[in-house]
């Protein structure tokens, strides 16, 4: 009896920039929905209402079980989306603790006994994040049984927040005098994210780099703005960016934040010549 075999026989090539995830995290208003808006053939999970005065293919659910539905509805209904985004992970983390609350009858996270209430929202949280990351269409009617559906690049976007930088001296904590600049989200569920992500993406303004020629080209599309791909340090901050990659092929350090660029650059870094 001829049987399928479960181990890979042979090695891959790069999957593509949709098989990714991508985690873009900046100040209010610095134009993460805006970008997220250009990437075409996306849907935009708008909690925060950011869509309105955009042209946008948006779905706004107000609970949590609302927002999961509509997970639900990706996987399994008719739909030509290669995209989602979620806009913010930070209200949908909000969205998580009060299903907590209404399911565990408490009126705010820590009132259960022994950390039940914590441990139901990293739960609910994985469910979440993972469900869009591992996200793939229903494949269509007629395909023959056992086909996989298309993936669905999802992009998480998050506001950020700076917090006193502190090193470990001698076992114990020490306040560096510098700055971090990372995902505003409670450890609980940032932890979980950018963990889980492929790419985690700074979004800032730099109207000083944007005048030089290099970027001449994007800055119209992109009013100065810029994405960080790697973690990056002055002296007075640090940045958590990050990226997937290997020595000599991962993204440039800065990438206009312009979705066209972001693809070029992606399929440059990681085509199979590239990859070897």
């Amino acid at each position: 009896m001829k049987r399928n075999p479960v181990l890979p026989t042979a090695s891959q090539g790069p999957k593509g920039m949709r098989e990714t995830s991508m985690l873009v995290f900046s100040i209010h208003g610095a134009g993460k929905t805006y970008l997220a808006s250009t990437i075409p053939r996306c849907l935009s999970i708008d909690l925060e209402g950011g869509t309105n005065l955009l042209h946008a293919t948006a779905t706004q659910p107000r609970t949590w079980e609302e927002l999961m539905g509509v997970l639900a509805a990706l996987a399994i209904e008719d739909h030509k989306f290669d995209s989602v985004v979620l806009d913010t992970a930070d209200r949908a983390w909000s969205l998580c603790e009060e299903s907590v609350c209404r399911d565990l009858g408490i009126p705010y996270m820590g009132a259960a006994g022994r950390g039940k209430d914590w441990a139901l929202a990293k739960t609910k949280w994985k469910q979440l994040v993972w469900g869009l990351i591992g996200l793939r269409a229903a494949p269509p009617k007629d395909s023959p049984p056992g086909t996989i559906g298309r993936k669905v690049m999802p992009w998480f976007l998050a506001h950020e927040k700076t917090v006193p930088l502190m090193e470990s001296r001698n076992g114990t904590a020490v306040d560096t005098g510098r700055s971090l600049i990372t995902v505003s989200l409670p450890n609980t569920a940032k932890l979980i994210l950018c963990s889980a992500v492929d790419f985690s993406l700074h979004l800032h303004v730099d109207k000083e780099e944007a005048k030089k020629p290099e970027w001449a080209d994007s800055q119209e599309a992109t009013g100065g703005r810029f994405l960080l791909t790697r973690p990056t340090e002055t002296a007075s901050f640090k940045i958590e960016a990050k990226g997937r990659g290997m020595p000599g092929k991962c993204l440039p350090a800065k990438i206009p934040a312009h979705f066209p660029t972001l693809v070029r650059v992606f399929q440059s870094t990681f085509t199979e010549e590239n990859s070897t």
